[in-house]
This record gives C-alpha cells, sequence and structure tokens, in this order.
C-alpha cells in the first residue's frame, strides 16, 4: 500500500518536533576496563583470582582520536547513559526523516515547484548559519526562508519570491561584500 503524499508529510513534521524535543544528547559509548591492576602484591594477580571489577568509562571520538573520560561519580556515568541513549534516538529519527523526504522526493510531481523552493531554502538556511535548529524551524512553519539576497548563488522561485539555492556542483562565483 503506497502511501499519500499528505500523510508523509504530516509524518515528516512529527518527526521534526521530535527532533526539536530531544534533550542533551552525544554520541560515545560506555565500556568497562578491568582485570589485573599494576601491583605485584594485589590480589588480582593470584593464581584464580578474577582480577578487579571493571571500571566503567565513557569512550568517544573527537577530531578523529579516541578519547576516554572516567566519572567522577554514579550520578556522571547515570547523566552520560541518558545522554548516550538520547544520542541513539536522534539517530532514529535522523534515518526516518531521511527515509521520508526520500518517499516524499518519489512522489512529488515535477510540477509542484513551491515545497521545493522551501525545502531547497531551509537547507540553504542551515548551510548558511552551519546548524539543523534554521532548518526544522523553517521547515515546521516557525520561521520564513531566506530571500535571494541571503543566499550566495541562489535564484528565485517564481512563487512567494522564495529562494533556490545552487545544486551541488553548480558553478557559483563568490558574492562579495
Amino acid at each position: 500500500m503506497s502511501e499519500s503524499l499528505g500523510a508523509l508529510e504530516t509524518e515528516r513534521v512529527s518527526l521534526l518536533d521530535q527532533l526539536q524535543r530531544l534533550s542533551d544528547f552525544r554520541s560515545g559509548s560506555i565500556t568497562g576496563t578491568g582485570g589485573r591492576c599494576g601491583n605485584p602484591g594485589c590480589h588480582c594477580h593470584r593464581e584464580g583470582d578474577p582480577g578487579h571489577a571493571p571500571h566503567l568509562r565513557f569512550t568517544c571520538k573527537r577530531d578523529g582520536v579516541s578519547v576516554t573520560e572516567s566519572f567522577a561519580s554514579p550520578a556522571a556515568q547515570q547523566k552520560a547513559e541518558r545522554e548516550i541513549a538520547e544520542f541513539r534516538r536522534y539517530q532514529e529519527l535522523s534515518r526516518a526523516f531521511v527515509a521520508v523526504n526520500e518517499k516524499i522526493c518519489r512522489l512529488r510531481p515535477v510540477e509542484d515547484t513551491g515545497a521545493r523552493c522551501i525545502a531547497q531554502s531551509a537547507f540553504a538556511v542551515a548551510i548558511e548559519i552551519g546548524g539543523a535548529q534554521p532548518l526544522i524551524r523553517t521547515l515546521a512553519g516557525i520561521e520564513t526562508p531566506p530571500r535571494q539576497d541571503e543566499v550566495p548563488g541562489a535564484v528565485a522561485c517564481e512563487q512567494d519570491d522564495l529562494v533556490v539555492p545552487p545544486a551541488i556542483g553548480d558553478n557559483v562565483e563568490p558574492r562579495l561584500s
């Protein structure tokens, strides 16, 4: 059963709303390190001793380098667990958002340029400003898309004087201010 364009657009708005309501999140994982310590007289070096219990640590990548941090308290560990769980939720919502948009792109008729202009303008805002909030706010109808003079290399749409940013690979002359 194929979904209607209207139902997909409603689903997209719902996903945007869920994305906007996410709390603090960060990528990474919590791993345990344990085993034997460096003290040769410690019980962990005795034969048959399982060693020390795991010490949980937060591990993530920063600038391409793995970084591991110890937790100062159990509360800090619980906070990190919540943030990582929220990041996983973000990943799920992001994948669903892309999937819904791909379906919309396949279903939307070629003649319907207004929605295309809005979506492309929103992506231009996100690129120009450097974040997802403007994109979410524009697609959700909270903010208006930029005008042509606000996006380098953009051309005006025929509907409502909206802006279409240049396509990837277009040769765009840099705008000198």
